[in-house]
Order: C-alpha cells, then structure tokens, then sequence
C-alpha cells in the first residue's frame, strides 16, 4: 500500500507539467520503485520479522506464494475468456513489492515472462533471512517479557 501511493503520488508529480508520457519518466520511476523496494523490504525485515522465527516466517512467506499464485492463474483465466476486472488491480497490491523483481528481470532479460514470474513469486522466503534462529532463546524472551508486565 505504501508502495502504490508513493509510486502514485511521483507520477502525478512528474506528469504535473508535462502534456506527454516519455521514455525517460517511465525509467526514472521504475530506478525509483526499485530503489524504494529495497528500502521497504529491507525495513520490513528488520523491524517487522525481528521477533519471528525463520519457521514461522516460512510459513506466512508461504501463506503470500499461495495468494499470489491464486491471484495470478485468476487473472489469466479471465484474460482466457475475454475478461479482465479492475479488481485484479487491487488484488496485486498486497504482492506488488514483490513485483518488481519482475519488472526487473523483465526489463533485462530476453525470457517469456511466464518464466520470468517464478523468481518473483518466490521473493517472500527472502524474509526469512531477517528471522531468528533462536526457538528457545526467543521463547525466554517472551516469558520473561510476559511475567515482567
């Protein structure tokens, strides 16, 4: 959600005093959404999945692989039968940091971009880097945190 309002709110900007869409608005707001990207994935992981294990982050990174897995063969069935919804739209954003890792490899690649989706739908596992390995120590930190209070 963040993502999207960011990347909204630059475009807007960029095209305030313009009549025409150019090649170099695009790339600079996609360098821009990449870099953002990072920084939300980075801070996301250090401040959101500090006090998980890397278990239970698999298990939620799962739980998004699922969601977008089903999102995505959604999308393309309606696409099969002539149909497309706007509420695909709002569907992706949930996933859409995920996204760029597509339009990055995308844009650099010469591959179908039904191979090109894999990686990127597998991109939330790489939480599991920020999570903690320590079950026990972690499991002492929350009693004693819960008999302090």
């Amino acid at each position: 959600m963040i993502l999207s309002a960011i990347e909204h709110n630059v475009v807007l900007r960029m095209v305030k005093d313009s009549t025409e869409w150019t090649l170099k608005m695009g790339d600079t707001v996609y360098y821009f959404s990449l870099v953002l990207c990072v920084v939300l994935f980075i801070a996301a992981g250090l401040f959101c999945f500090k006090d998980m294990t890397k278990k239970e982050i698999a298990k939620s990174a799962s739980l998004v692989v699922l969601y977008q897995i089903i999102v995505l063969v959604a999308e393309q069935l309606f696409q099969m039968f002539a149909s497309y919804s706007i509420t695909f739209m709002y569907l992706f954003v949930p996933v859409s940091l995920y996204t760029t890792l597509y339009q990055m490899l995308l844009k650099n690649l010469p591959l179908s971009s039904f191979i090109l989706i894999i990686p990127s739908m597998f991109t939330p596992y790489l939480f599991i880097l920020f999570g903690n390995k320590d079950v026990e120590k972690l499991k002492t930190e929350m009693k004693s945190t819960d008999t302090a209070q």
